[in-house]
């Protein structure tokens, strides 16, 4: 097009930057940011910008770092978007499955953050907060503290409007901190949100539909419900949600079934004094008042913002999962109906998205395991009748073998320590077939790759269950 004398737009040039970009052909795009100069012409923001993209699409750090010093000292500001990308690309590699280097990533990320302020940028913008604030609530090292902080920078002192992304992250953060007061935080946060949704009007101009509340704003929540073993607060969340007009899915009724696993009811059976005098004078008798047999108070799953009592004993813990557990099986039946299936109003359309996985299953067990004897339990994980995992057709996974072996290594007194080395031996007859990759007639497949630490924390806890024990048994490779 030179050659003949056409003008090159600058829109078409810049595409053809981009599909350099996009083909992480760094070279492509170092020849051609140098032909632009050969030209006497300064690269445009938007090149600058693809420029400094190709190296972080390649991974190549260190280059794009003195890249962005580079045009610095030029006196070519990279945009906000470029510092934000790169920022971002340096989160993302930082998690723990993606980069040996992650704690170098992540301080030179926050470096980066405190570098663009000071030299290029002093406010970041809506977009910059939030990737800073996502960073925060990193599940190895949350930061609750510079999360709150930001959040107040962000909306006390420059005055940006925040979003719904903005406070799930905020939220998230100070959930997985595991402190209380960080976790009451989180919902503070959670009801000023849908405050604040609320009474918005819906006037058009796009403010009420930046603060909708999504299922990661309730996912958040209940990170600190479950670490709580808040129940209350769960079943309000849940009602919340359908409330709302939400669908939820499996991650989140598996935080559900988190919280109930890690709820404590009041009712204690052991600490019930038993009575040695007769009160049978005092108790009716059951053919005087009509009743055929003993009242029993039957949990409800009625999904409404002012529930019935929480369960009182572990049993009822138990019957209210179980109820809950229903519904989503129901909730499947519905999916099944297809587009034929229009009445959102029907109680179970709310469970019609989730999907039965392993960690839906493994959260379902774990109640179970917390609130039921341990032969019942276990006879959901390995029983060739019973097994959750063989009805619902889903594999095992590490997390499904770690739950269950934990469960029996807490296991008390010498009787029950002497039963769960029993059931402890079957666990992990099927776990090295697991780990090993080997196929047993239990229909269990080659496990995928295992993390170094998740193989230590089973194999430690096997340990701890026999020595408890006081039975010698051969946990070695060979077993199974």
């Amino acid at each position: 097009m030179k050659r003949s004398g056409v003008s090159v737009e600058q829109n078409l040039e810049d595409r053809l930057l981009f599909s350099f970009v996009f083909a992480k052909d760094v070279e492509g795009v170092n020849a051609y940011i140098e032909e632009v100069r050969s030209r006497g012409k300064v690269p445009t923001e938007v090149q600058r910008h693809l420029h400094v993209e190709a190296l972080v699409a390649s991974r190549r750090f260190d280059e794009a770092q003195k890249l962005i010093h580079h045009y610095e000292s030029e006196g070519l500001i990279p945009s906000q978007s470029t510092y934000r990308n790169f920022i971002g690309a340096l989160f993302t590699a930082s998690k723990p499955s993606s980069s040996p280097h992650s704690p170098q990533y992540r301080a030179l990320a926050w470096d980066m953050f405190a570098h663009m302020r000071y030299v290029a940028h002093p406010t970041p913008s809506l977009d910059t907060y939030n990737t800073m604030l996502r960073a925060c609530a990193d599940a190895i090292s949350p930061s609750p503290q510079r999360a709150l902080d930001l959040f107040h920078e962000m909306t006390a002192e420059n005055r940006i409007r925040p979003t719904t992304a903005t406070y799930n992250a905020v939220m998230l953060t100070c959930s997985r901190s595991g402190r209380k007061d960080y976790m009451h935080e989180a919902y503070r946060l959670g009801k000023q949100l849908l405050d604040e949704y609320r009474h918005l009007p819906a006037d058009g101009s796009g403010a009420k539909e930046q603060l909708q509340p999504d299922l990661e704003t309730f996912k958040a929540m209940l990170e600190a419900a479950k670490r709580m073993g808040d129940l209350p607060r769960a079943r309000w969340i849940l009602a919340e949600l359908v409330r709302l007009g939400e669908r939820v899915d499996e991650e989140l009724m598996g935080h559900v079934f988190h919280v109930y696993a890690s709820f404590r009811p009041t009712f204690q059976r052991s600490a019930v004094p038993i009575m040695k005098q007769d009160v049978s004078k005092d108790i009716p008798n059951e053919t005087d008042t009509g009743n055929t047999g003993h009242e029993v108070r039957t949990p409800s799953i009625q999904l409404q913002l002012h529930a019935p009592v929480v369960p009182q004993s572990r049993e009822e813990v138990l019957q209210e999962a179980q109820a809950l557990f229903r519904r989503v099986l129901r909730g499947q039946e519905v999916a099944q109906m297809g587009a034929m299936w229009t009445d959102t109003s029907h109680p179970d359309w709310p469970f019609s998205s989730v999907k039965i996985t392993t960690n839906l299953l493994n959260a379902y067990l774990s109640v179970h395991l917390s609130h039921a004897v341990p032969e019942k339990a276990l006879a959901l994980f390995i029983s060739e009748k019973e097994s959750l995992y063989k009805r619902f057709h889903v594999t095992k996974n590490s997390q499904s073998f770690a739950i269950v072996l934990e469960r029996l290594a807490v296991a008390k007194g010498r009787k029950g320590r002497q039963e769960a080395i029993k059931l402890a031996e079957e666990v992990w007859s099927e776990w090295i077939t697991f780990s090993t990759g080997r196929e047993n007639n239990a229909g269990i497949r080659p496990a995928n790759s295992l993390s170094p630490r998740r193989i230590e924390s089973i194999w430690a806890t096997m340990i701890r269950i026999v020595s408890r024990s006081g039975v010698p048994v051969d946990i070695s490779l060979n077993d199974g």
